[in-house]
């Protein structure tokens, strides 16, 4: 008897440090925000959006000699506007290791794979189940995002003045 109730309780134990699942809905999509991206050895910050139908937007306010560049991401699209000029590469030949790319790649597994919000230590979360391009977005209780990491890409973001797209 006593070992069934150290089982029990050794099960409840283990539980009980476990994420859990919650019934908020990450709200990830059809927002505006400030964020402030590491990426490598880089510090950019730019003002975006994610529309509801997924496209990602960025432009950048930080550093200054890019200030003012927009980068526009959807599924088989980039495009960069810098001082009147329009580059648009052609995606498959892109490295992944572009900030753009990589942001519209994490938030677009998220939206349509839909994952559970967990929460552990009072943090909301949701996390990819692969180890190869793990990723974990911490989120208000309220879904939105607040930060962002991306260990495979070196590339974390943290956002602030999240909003509802209006």
């Amino acid at each position: 008897m006593k070992r069934i109730l150290s089982l029990v309780f050794s099960l409840v134990f283990l539980c009980g440090c476990a994420a859990k699942a919650t019934n908020v809905k990450p709200v990830l999509s059809g927002i505006t925000f400030e964020a402030r991206l590491s990426f490598y050895n880089e510090v950019f910050c730019c003002s975006g959006a994610v529309s509801k139908e997924g496209e990602l937007t960025l432009r950048v306010n930080e550093p200054q000699t890019i200030k003012g560049m927009k980068i526009t991401v959807k599924k088989d699209h980039l495009s960069a506007e810098f001082k009147g000029l329009t580059y648009t590469p052609k995606t498959e030949k892109l490295p992944f290791a572009n900030v753009a790319q990589v942001l519209y790649s994490v938030l677009s597994d998220a939206l349509y794979r839909n994952p559970q919000v967990k929460v552990q230590d009072n943090k909301f979360f949701i996390e990819s189940a692969e180890n190869d391009k793990y990723y974990k977005i911490i989120l208000t209780e309220a879904g939105f995002p607040v930060s962002m990491e991306i260990p495979s890409a070196a590339l974390t973001a943290e956002f602030s003045n999240v909003s509802i797209l209006k």
